[in-house]
């Protein structure tokens, strides 16, 4: 090797037998070298082996033999590694955000956004700033300079950023929080600067910053454990961060939106007046609210019936869904009904998408022994029945034995937007959900498995019961938060109300025996017709033992939409 050479590159013979390296000493010269050793073959030429198919052509220099007697051949090129470092840089370096402009481009437009009702008349705000600012400037009022939307995923937090955007007509900016965390040294916070920077000399404009919690958790030592490592490529990227939302350059103009749904990993100064000077909570669709959503995603179907006959029955099946839930589920709908060639989508495509969307696919292979359907069969009866003499439990819709991939067996609830859960409410939920346990105790003197996910959920009213409600007599009036690193009780406390919760479950399971007992010709009689049909009704159940101990509102289209679904299964 000559002292003199500049450049080195890997010398590659590709053959059957794999690669092999290779020095150059001389153009007519080569030896073989160890796996993976760059070479050296001159102040500015580079050489790349080639097999033997350049022979013939006499421009191409002549190696001997390498690596099994192949003939090795070597190309002379003239690109500039230092071309290929500066186009590799200049990709990594390219601004990752979006730019969107209401007046040219078609965004998402309010009255798009179904629900979220309290967080429109928030963001609503916003525009209203944006557009009439000196209405409040000349007051002597200081515009907020940004908004943090929290919720859980899929509740539409960035749909309503854009259609904030829409309203106020001014340019959106997109970024991702984990488009500005890098490797490289510096490159994160010269991302911010450069957005900030776009974004002044286009106000007034709204900045967009989705999933914050990846460009804004908790610095090292900033408490609560985790965050980012000290110093930090991440730590400097926040710090820019902070200092372009609240720092010596004036943002006049510049509306910072963001969102997150880990609202308790982000730094305590990200959170403070001055940056983000108001947090608007997007919750769970209410029913009337998910009826809005419904109705917004079933106009753009090729429905067999009105939108609207549909809206109000879904609504109620689908207590817990997100908006993107929902979207999920009409597209799910949609699907069958092409995949079973239909003209249209009807009811039985809809009942589809919600089994399909909440307990998986319906396993069709009979792998169930009979015995197991008999238990499964008494273990929703059992619910069936318990519900039907509480007063306090949700009406009940449907009980079912399919099998399905996510779960064996399911009762449905026509679930109410409950903002206050008293006491009676808990322990009524407590012994709905001990009632399939019960059943199988009483009717074959054994329990199995499949109330695990019941028992859990009672385990978790008993103890907020306990713990955090301060609703039982023996240990008082007093909370305590969950989500603790360290106990914030003693020991002796921390076994009374281990006590207690046990105590509470216990007679929750004494009430369910004896209404088990008391009704045991109507759990059998339910249980029976349930394994003939493997879906009842509301009306199937009342049919059979009655209406409920208690009366309760249930909308007359939710039962009737139940009742043509179980029709159409049985055909």
């Amino acid at each position: 090797m000559t002292s003199t050479s500049k450049s080195s590159l890997f010398l590659r013979r590709h053959s059957s037998y794999g690669i092999a390296n290779f020095s150059l000493e001389s153009s007519s010269q080569l030896t073989k070298c160890s796996s993976r050793r760059s070479i050296s073959v001159g102040a500015n030429r580079k050489y790349v082996l080639k097999r033997k198919q350049y022979e013939n052509d006499a421009s191409v220099p002549t190696m001997k033999k390498g690596y099994h007697g192949h003939s090795i051949h070597a190309i002379n090129y003239t690109q500039s590694r230092r071309m290929n470092l500066g186009q590799i840089f200049g990709v990594i370096s390219k601004d990752p955000w979006e730019r969107f402009d209401p007046k040219k481009q078609q965004l998402v437009k309010m009255e798009d956004v179904a629900g979220m009702k309290e967080a429109k008349v928030e963001v609503m705000e916003f525009v209203d700033f944006l557009k009439n600012q000196a209405k409040y400037t000349t007051l002597g009022a200081r515009l907020p300079k940004g908004a943090l939307l929290l919720g859980p995923p899929g509740c539409g937090k960035t749909l309503l950023a854009k259609a904030v955007a829409n309203e106020a007509q001014v340019p959106f900016y997109f970024a991702a929080g984990s488009d500005f965390v890098e490797m490289i040294g510096g490159l994160g916070a010269r991302r911010v600067r450069n957005l900030f920077k776009k974004a002044r000399e286009d106000a007034p404009c709204i900045v967009f910053l989705d999933e914050l919690d990846a460009l804004a958790a908790k610095r090292a030592g900033g408490g609560g454990g985790g965050g980012f490592p000290e110093n930090g490529e991440a730590e400097q990227t926040l710090n820019q961060l902070l200092t372009e939302l609240d720092g010596m350059t004036s943002s006049e103009g510049v509306m910072v939106l963001a969102s997150t749904n880990r609202q308790d990993t982000l730094d305590q100064a990200i959170l403070r007046p001055g940056r983000f000077d108001r947090q608007i909570t997007v919750t769970l669709p209410t029913l009337s609210e998910r009826v809005e959503i419904f109705n917004v995603y079933l106009k753009k179907l090729k429905l067999e019936n009105p939108y609207e006959s549909y809206a109000e029955s879904l609504a109620e099946y689908t207590s817990g869904f997100t908006g993107a839930d929902i979207s999920n589920f009409c597209n799910e709908a949609a699907l069958n009904a092409g995949s079973h060639n239909h003209e249209f989508i009807s009811d039985k495509n809809f009942w589809y998408a919600i089994e399909r969307v909440k307990f998986g696919l319906k396993k069709r292979s009979g792998s169930v022994q009979q015995m197991e359907k008999r238990k499964f069969a008494y273990h929703e009866a059992g619910h069936a029945i318990v519900a039907w003499q509480l007063e306090h439990t949700a009406p009940l819709l449907r009980i079912s034995i399919v099998v399905y991939s996510k779960s064996i067996g399911s009762a449905w609830h026509a679930d109410r937007d409950i903002y206050l859960a008293t006491s009676e409410y808990l322990l009524d939920s407590m012994c709905l959900g001990l009632a399939g346990r019960v059943a199988e105790q009483q009717v074959f003197n054994q329990v199995s498995s499949h109330g695990a996910e019941d028992l859990q959920k009672v385990t978790k009213i008993a103890k907020d019961r306990v713990e955090k409600y301060g609703m039982n007599e023996n240990i008082g009036f007093i909370s305590f938060q969950q989500d603790y690193i360290e106990r914030p009780y003693s020991k002796q406390l921390a076994r009374e109300m281990d006590r207690e919760m046990k105590a509470e479950i216990s007679t929750c399971y004494k009430r369910v025996e004896s209404i088990i007992s008391e009704n045991r010709d109507k759990l059998d009689l339910v249980a029976e017709e349930l394994l003939k049909k493997e879906s009842l009704t509301y009306k199937d159940i009342e049919q059979l033992i009655g209406p409920p101990k208690f009366e309760k509102d249930l909308p007359e289209q939710t039962t009737v939409f139940s009742e043509k679904f179980v029709k159409a299964n049985a055909a």
